[in-house]
């Protein structure tokens, strides 16, 4: 009788917890709908009909008395068959860049970031962020454990064989991001060759029906050190490079 009190116990703690954890979302990706230059500038026809989404989502351990809000953030995704296209507009009257030169550490100050798993499987994932100077930073995580089923939160719980590859160096990669001339925020642009995201799978281009894993987060530097976070699916505060069970699913559609 005191075995089952236990276990029905340990049963309510979880439903309680794991209903707290919203749904990981999803989103259709169009065919992208004419050129697309990345070069940093608004306009580009190839934006047309790209699918798009709001970051609204708070981490999961937010404190629910903090009042304060990162600016409205919209992200913007299309496709072709070589290239998954993102970009960010943030709004931001009050921009702080970090870095100087490709691979810094962008997350010191106002920064995007992409989390993509061209596989799903949680074994090896792109961190790729900008800033409003036009840097970037991409890292490569690889996960060589036995247990990759992620935690209620979305982590990879075995730390001991989770490596980040901090020298890596995207091939072929596009960016580029600059602020808005009229002062309002600033705007990133991103091009992620589909040879890198699906090389362990054998592939080489994107085709519709293909299914990606992806998150995508804005730190927003209010105070010195300080900064506010917001993303499309809810993570751990600073976690997100560890929590790939959290990451969205973009779906590419037909052109």
């Amino acid at each position: 009788m005191r075995l089952m009190m236990i276990l029905a116990g340990l049963l309510l703690a979880w439903v309680s917890t794991s209903s707290e954890v919203p749904a990981v979302p999803a989103v259709s990706v169009p065919f992208r709908s004419g050129e697309i230059a990345v070069d940093g500038k608004l306009g580009d026809t190839g934006w047309e009909k790209a699918a798009k989404i709001e970051l609204t989502a708070l981490p999961l351990n937010h404190q629910s008395g903090d009042s304060r809000r990162v600016p409205p953030t919209t992200v913007l995704l299309t496709y072709d068959e070589n290239f998954l296209y993102i970009a960010f507009l943030c709004d931001d009257v009050r921009i702080v860049s970090a870095g100087e030169k490709y691979d810094d550490a962008l997350h010191a100050g106002d920064v995007v970031e992409t989390f993509v798993d061209g596989i799903g499987d949680h074994r090896q994932f792109f961190e790729i962020q900008q800033n409003a100077s036009g840097l970037v930073r991409d890292v490569n995580y690889l996960f060589t454990g036995f247990n990759t089923v992620p935690d209620e939160n979305g982590y990879l719980t075995d730390w001991n064989n989770i490596w980040d590859d901090l020298c890596c160096n995207i091939r072929n990669l596009r960016f580029a991001g600059r602020e808005l001339p009229d002062g309002t925020g600033w705007f990133t642009e991103l091009a992620i060759p589909a040879s890198e995201l699906l090389r362990r799978n054998g592939k080489r281009q994107f085709a519709p029906g293909m299914v990606l894993r992806a998150n995508f987060v804005r730190l927003d530097c209010v105070d010195g050190d300080e900064s506010l976070a917001v993303s499309w699916s809810a993570t751990v505060f600073g976690r997100p490079h560890r929590s790939p069970g959290r990451m969205g699913f973009l779906k590419l559609l037909p052109h």
